[in-house]
């Protein structure tokens, strides 16, 4: 089977959260009937318990996916596409 996911995902490490977490917020819309806001994202980060990449990787692999491709913009949002081994 395919899996497929787009997700939050933190593609850095703790230690640079403040600053790329600040980037993305800084660099959100100001108007909601666009996207979403700073405010928005904010709230999502405190509340939503999204993952850094090198978390979710090995859960994947281990779930007895392989990781066919991933991609990443902005540093949070991922996506992957995995295959299960038969």
């Amino acid at each position: 089977g395919i899996l497929q996911l787009h997700d939050l995902i933190y593609d850095f490490g703790p230690g640079e959260a403040a600053t790329l977490i600040q980037a993305w917020l800084d660099g959100a819309v100001s108007d909601p009937e666009i996207g979403y806001t700073a405010a928005d994202l904010a709230t999502h980060v405190r509340t939503e318990f999204s993952t850094y990449r090198w978390l979710l990787e090995p859960m994947i692999e281990r779930a007895g996916f392989t990781i066919e491709d991933r991609h990443f913009r902005r540093g949070v949002y991922g996506r992957y596409t995995c295959r299960k081994i038969a």
